[in-house]
């Protein structure tokens, strides 16, 4: 039996959240730049790209937590080639715990209606996650602390749900951290899980709020 929470119920709210406006993304040649993040903070960089290669196009994805050394509040993320214009990138300030999903000028990039679900473990953990898709590359940014990479596909090796269900359903405790961050045990209020789909470039971002992923009220997204 699953122990899931539907995404529409109202649950606990999370500690309140710095003030001021989300991060804001900028593409220069093979640079993707973050801008408003808190001086002297980190910011989880993520991208899923496109990318034209000799005899064929791959599939990329980039994940980095950068620091803001100078304390301008700005990030970069260096690229080898020219930032590709089928990609989708987001950036999530770890001081602020605010994001914000873009993607450059002809990104084929659009947001996914249907949203996932997080949920309990049969020991009561918050350490489910389900999304209504095929394929998924999903990130957990924790303010303060980091941040954390996982991958599912339907019917493979993470999902543990029903093969070709067109869904998957991921114990999270498998979450790889990224950088110095922690191992991860389970969902906390104030999570932002951020998820793409990347053969479609379709995304999805909510904010766990007690036992649900809640609406993106505080993380923006452009289209």
């Amino acid at each position: 039996m699953r122990h899931f929470v539907a995404v529409t119920m109202l649950a606990l709210a999370a500690a309140p959240l710095a003030a001021g406006p989300p991060p804001k993304i900028e593409f220069n040649g093979n640079v993707v730049r973050g801008t408003r993040i808190q001086p002297n903070g980190e910011a989880l960089v993520v991208g899923i790209s496109k990318e034209n290669q000799p005899f064929k196009a791959r599939l990329m994805t980039y994940a980095e937590i950068l620091v803001d050394a100078d304390g301008d509040g700005v990030v970069e993320l260096k690229l080898d080639n020219p930032v590709s214009p089928g990609s989708v990138w987001a950036v999530a300030d770890l001081s602020s715990g605010k994001w914000r999903i873009t993607g450059p000028d002809g990104s084929p990039m659009r947001k996914k209606q249907a949203r996932g679900a997080v949920g309990r473990d049969g020991f009561g953990s918050l350490n489910r996650l389900v999304d209504q898709t095929q394929s998924l590359a999903f990130f957990v940014a924790r303010a303060g602390v980091g941040a954390w990479r996982g991958v599912a596909g339907d019917g493979g090796p993470t999902d543990l749900g029903a093969p070709d269900d067109r869904s998957v359903e991921v114990d999270l405790g498998g979450l790889l951290p990224i950088g110095a961050t922690t191992e991860f045990e389970e969902l906390e209020p104030g999570d932002v899980v951020l998820a793409f789909h990347p053969q479609r470039l379709e995304f999805s971002a909510g904010r766990v709020r007690g036992a649900a992923l809640d609406d993106v009220t505080d993380g923006e997204d452009e289209q």
